[in-house]
C-alpha cells in the first residue's frame, strides 16, 4: 500500500537495527543534504546496511546538496576534489553537476552585494570603563572557583556562566555597547536564582559590578552601537521599502555565535525606525539536535513550528538565526538573506546561506 517513505535518516537507522524494515525492501534510498554523509552520520550508517546487502538486493542512491564538501577552512582546489572524490566513495556514487543554464529556468540567483562599513573608533572612557569591569568580572570568578573547588557540580556551572561571560566580549565587538549589556541583563538575571548559591552569587555579584561600572550610562556614545549594526538597520530598511508591500518582505540574517544572535534580535525589536517600518525580528538557535526561538523557554517541537509558522505567515519578517537555518528547515522564500558574520564564511557555508535567497527578486548581502 505505501510506497514511499519520508523520515530522518536516523528513524531508518532505527528501523534497520531492529529489522522493522530490510534494505532489500527498497528501490531507491534518497538523501537530502547528502554532504554529511562522512563518519558516523546516520547517512553513513544507513550505507553500512546497503553493503551488507548482496548485490541484486542493493537500492539505488541519489543524493542531493548545494554543498557537496564540509571544509572549516578556506579550500583550495586540490582539496575540493579529494574532499568529493571522498563523498563519492562513501555514498558509492558520482557527483554530478546540473547544467547552470538548465538551473537558472528553474531558480534565479539572487543580487549579491558586499556591504562596508566603518570601523568607529572606541573612546578613553569607554575602554577604560570596559577594563575595570571585566578586571571585576575576573576577580569575581576566581573568587567562585575557589568557593567550589571541593563541589565538582558547582564547578562545572561555574565554566559554564563563565564562558558565557567571555561571550559578552564578542557580543560588545560586534554590536556596541548596547547589545552587551542587553546580552549581561538576561544571562546574569537568569543565573542569578541558580539553585547552585555559589553561581547565584557570583552573578548578583557581576550585575552590582556592571551597573556600577558606567557602561550603561554610555547611551549615544561611539561605541553604544558598532557601524557594522548601523549597516544592517540600513540594509533592512532599505529593502523591506523596496518591496511593493511591507507583507511581501522576508529576511534572513545569519550569524556566527549563539550570543551575538540572540543579543541582536533582542536590540533590533527596540530600534524605532525598524519598528516604525513593520520589522518584527524574531530568534531561531539551534541546540543540537533542535531549533528554537531562546529567548527563554524550553526547546519543543510546537515553539519551533511556531516560530516558523509566524515567519511563514508574516507575523515576524525578519528571521536572526545561527547555522540550523542553513539547512532543513521549510521557511520562507526571503527577498534579502544577509550573512551579518562573514569573518567566518567558510565555501559550504556562503552556498548554503545563499541558497536561502530563493525568491526571484531576491538579494543576497555580505557582511
Amino acid at each position: 500500500r505505501v510506497e514511499v517513505l519520508v523520515m530522518t535518516p536516523a528513524t531508518l537507522v532505527r528501523m534497520l537495527s531492529r529489522n522493522y524494515i530490510n534494505i532489500a525492501m527498497t528501490s531507491l534510498l534518497l538523501f537530502d543534504e547528502c554532504h554529511h554523509c562522512t563518519k558516523n552520520h546516520p547517512y553513513s550508517q544507513i550505507l553500512t546496511y546497503y553493503r551488507r546487502a548482496a548485490l541484486e538486493d542493493r537500492p539505488r542512491v541519489f543524493g542531493m546538496t548545494a554543498s557537496p564538501v564540509k571544509i572549516r577552512t578556506q579550500p583550495d582546489y586540490g582539496s575540493l576534489q579529494k574532499e568529493i572524490f571522498k563523498l563519492e566513495q562513501n555514498m558509492e556514487s558520482t557527483v554530478y553537476i546540473p547544467d547552470p543554464e538548465l538551473v537558472r529556468t528553474i531558480v534565479s540567483p539572487p543580487d549579491e552585494t558586499v556591504k562596508h562599513f566603518e570601523h568607529g573608533p572606541v573612546e578613553e572612557l569607554t575602554l577604560a570603563r570596559m577594563h575595570t569591569f571585566m578586571h571585576q568580572v575576573n576577580m569575581l570568578i576566581s573568587v567562585a572557583q575557589q568557593v567550589a573547588a571541593t563541589d565538582a557540580n558547582a564547578a562545572r556551572a561555574l565554566k559554564k556562566v563563565a564562558k558565557k561571560l567571555d561571550g559578552s566580549q564578542e557580543v560588545y565587538h560586534q554590536l556596541g555597547l548596547w547589545g552587551q549589556m542587553l546580552y549581561l541583563d538576561h544571562m546574569l538575571e537568569k543565573h542569578s536564582n541558580d539553585a547552585i548559591a555559589v553561581v547565584s552569587d557570583l552573578c548578583c555579584r557581576i550585575q552590582a559590578a556592571y551597573n556600577e561600572s558606567g557602561l550603561r550610562d554610555m547611551v549615544g556614545s561611539p561605541s553604544w552601537i558598532t557601524h557594522k549594526v548601523h549597516a544592517l538597520v540600513e540594509t533592512l530598511t532599505e529593502y523591506c521599502q523596496s518591496q511593493p508591500s511591507r507583507d511581501a518582505f522576508r529576511s534572513i540574517v545569519f550569524v556566527q555565535t549563539r550570543a551575538v544572535a540572540s543579543s541582536l534580535a533582542k536590540l533590533l525589536r527596540q530600534i524605532p525606525i525598524l519598528q516604525d517600518n513593520g520589522i518584527e525580528p524574531v530568534l531561531l538557535l539551534g541546540s543540537r539536535n533542535a531549533a528554537v526561538g531562546m529567548d527563554n523557554g524550553k526547546v519543543t517541537s510546537a515553539k519551533i513550528q511556531d516560530l516558523v509558522g509566524r515567519f511563514r505567515s508574516g507575523a515576524a519578517n525578519v528571521l536572526v538565526a545561527t547555522s540550523v537555518a542553513e539547512e532543513g528547515l521549510d521557511v520562507a522564500y526571503c527577498s534579502l538573506v544577509v550573512l551579518f558574520s562573514s569573518a567566518e564564511m567558510t565555501l559550504a557555508k556562503y552556498l548554503q546561506t545563499r541558497g536561502r535567497a530563493r525568491r526571484s527578486d531576491s538579494s543576497f548581502v555580505i557582511f
